[in-house]
């Protein structure tokens, strides 16, 4: 696959961590820095194109910790998986804010025969269940 991004080249002593995550649309692969910066690799996924996606994301854990153990004094941590944005209690918050919401609005309209676009409705209901279903599959084990 081709990119027109520059080549980047990171130190092993400043890779805190990184997360994988999926979306509706694109995979993200994110390596979060010590430094405060993140790099994102993203693949967009409603296409199926063969590539080495998949490949990096399941090696790189390994490849890492090896590359940073040959690079990087012994005092260094591992590289480990971090925290998706799907896991946040910040993330939690907003679901269920929007999930309360969202019932809040479908009573109005039933007990007062409100004009409302049901289809806004079951459009906004399946968005919850995604993100409900990704809040419950990144959930820390």
């Amino acid at each position: 696959m081709c990119s027109f991004e520059k080549t980047i080249k990171i130190p092993w002593s400043i890779i805190d961590n990184y997360v994988f995550e999926e979306d509706r649309f694109f995979d993200s692969f994110i390596i979060n820095l010590t430094t405060n910066r993140r790099y994102r690799i993203n693949r967009l996924n409603v296409l199926s194109i063969k590539d080495d996606f998949d490949d990096f994301r399941e090696n790189f854990p390994n490849l890492a910790n090896y590359y940073r153990s040959k690079n990087v004094p012994e005092e260094a941590k591992d590289i480990e998986e971090g925290e998706n944005f799907y896991a946040t209690k910040e993330f939690r918050w907003i679901y269920y804010i929007l999930a309360i919401i969202f019932i809040f609005i479908v009573i109005f309209s039933i007990l007062f025969n409100s004009i409302t676009n049901w289809g806004n409705l079951v459009a906004i209901a399946c968005a919850l269940v995604f993100y409900g279903i990704m809040i419950k599959t990144n959930k820390k084990k």
